[in-house]
C-alpha cells in the first residue's frame, strides 16, 4: 500500500514538472546542471540532456552573472529563497528574460543526491 502511494506521488510530481511553464532545474554546489525539465526544449531550444553537467553561468548574460554567482552564497548564509530577473541564452543565441526563484535544497532538509539548488525560472518575455 505504501509503495503504491509513493509511486502515485512520484507520478504526480513528474506530471507537474513536465507540464509546468517553469523551467525546473537542479544545480549542484558548483552550479553545474544536474537536472533540467523537458520544457527546456520548448522554451530555450535545448535538449535537457545537453545541459547536464554544464555550468548554469555559461548560459547567463554576462551582465547578470555576478548576481547569479552571489545568490547561492546568500541563500546558504541567510536561508532565503532567491528571486531575480536574468537573461538566459537560448540554443539559437537569443537572450530570454527569466524570472528565477531558487532555493537551497540542503537548507530545506532535502537531499536528492547531487542536487544542491532548486530553481524554477519562468519566461517573462515573448519568444523571438
Amino acid at each position: 500500500m505504501a509503495k503504491r502511494a509513493q509511486e502515485q506521488a512520484e507520478q504526480r510530481y513528474r506530471a507537474l514538472v513536465q507540464s509546468s511553464h517553469c523551467l525546473v532545474c537542479e544545480l549542484d554546489g558548483d552550479l553545474q546542471i544536474v537536472y533540467a525539465s523537458p520544457n527546456h526544449k520548448e522554451i530555450l531550444e535545448y535538449d535537457p540532456a545537453v545541459l547536464m553537467g554544464q555550468s548554469w553561468l555559461n548560459f547567463v548574460h554576462p551582465d547578470d552573472r555576478k548576481q547569479s554567482e552571489y545568490a547561492p552564497r546568500r541563500m546558504l548564509a541567510d536561508g532565503i529563497t532567491d528571486r531575480k530577473v536574468i537573461r538566459f541564452r537560448s540554443r539559437l543565441n537569443r537572450w530570454r528574460w527569466l524570472e528565477e526563484m531558487s532555493r537551497c535544497l540542503k537548507e530545506l532538509g532535502v537531499d536528492y543526491g547531487q542536487g544542491y539548488y532548486f530553481g524554477a525560472p519562468v519566461p517573462i518575455d515573448q519568444a523571438n
